[in-house]
């Protein structure tokens, strides 16, 4: 619970410390995160639990058939497609959406879904760990100021995911 606690407070450190920017942050997509996160670890244990057997193939294809259908109507119910042929650059981002989608994502969670089946949920959801850091490292690279609050935040998460990992209540 400390380390939950700890990893919390780290994350709230960064969504409310230190906006002295004039960007409109939109604190409801704090909740999209939150949902995004349980979604992994649901993932990541049903996949551990229920599908060992599976070929981590055929995992990843079952979900992108389950969510092409919604994700086709919903597109088709607006304006997307005349948008994507409308706009000159629409056909070449709609392909570089089309290729990340298919090659980065489809093959990432081929590799995820065949980690947590040679290891377990725990070990291979750890990888997250490092996206605290790279997003840091991006930001700064990308010339956004990075404020000491940044790194206590970074620091709190890690503890608690230390806590939370290493750490066996008694």
């Amino acid at each position: 619970m400390i380390g939950i606690a700890l990893g919390f407070v780290g994350v709230m450190i960064i969504f409310f410390a230190g906006n002295t920017t004039d960007v409109n942050f939109e604190y409801a997509f704090v909740g999209i995160i939150i949902i995004a996160t349980i979604s992994y670890a649901i993932s990541a244990n049903t996949v551990n639990r229920y599908l060992k057997g599976i070929p981590p193939l055929i995992i990843s294809i079952v979900s992108f058939v389950i969510i092409g259908p919604p994700l086709l109507i919903y597109l088709l119910s607006t304006d997307f497609i005349s948008q994507v042929t409308i706009h000159p650059h629409g056909l070449r981002s709609l392909l570089a959406l089309m290729t990340l989608s298919l090659i980065g994502t489809f093959m990432a969670n081929i590799l995820f879904f065949k980690l947590i089946q040679i290891t377990d949920a725990i070990f291979s959801t750890s990888v997250a760990f490092l996206i605290p850091i790279v997003a840091l490292a991006w930001g700064f690279i990308d010339g956004e100021t990075i404020g000491f609050y940044h790194f206590v935040s970074l620091i709190l998460i890690l503890i608690g995911v230390f806590l939370i990992k290493y750490i066996k209540p008694k």
